[in-house]
């Protein structure tokens, strides 16, 4: 893992979450069963909700620290 990726495992829930939830949705949209599709859109929202509580964005920096030492 690179210096500047420090994911926690909160944050890797929140994304199979939220990838869990557009899975869900497509599904519900190729057979067109749409009360399917709203329960993926809740759950990417509630994966939003937990992404949001663990802070996942302040967990990844584009940037590289600076060399210790």
């Amino acid at each position: 893992m690179a210096e500047g990726h420090q994911a926690t495992t909160g944050a890797w829930v929140a994304a199979a979450v939220i990838f869990a939830g557009f899975c869900i949705g497509g599904v519900a949209l190729i057979f067109h069963t749409w009360p399917w599709f709203w329960v993926g859109v809740g759950v990417v929202v509630a994966g939003l909700i937990g992404a949001w509580a663990v802070k996942m964005m302040d967990q990844v920096s584009e940037y590289e620290p600076p060399p210790s030492g």
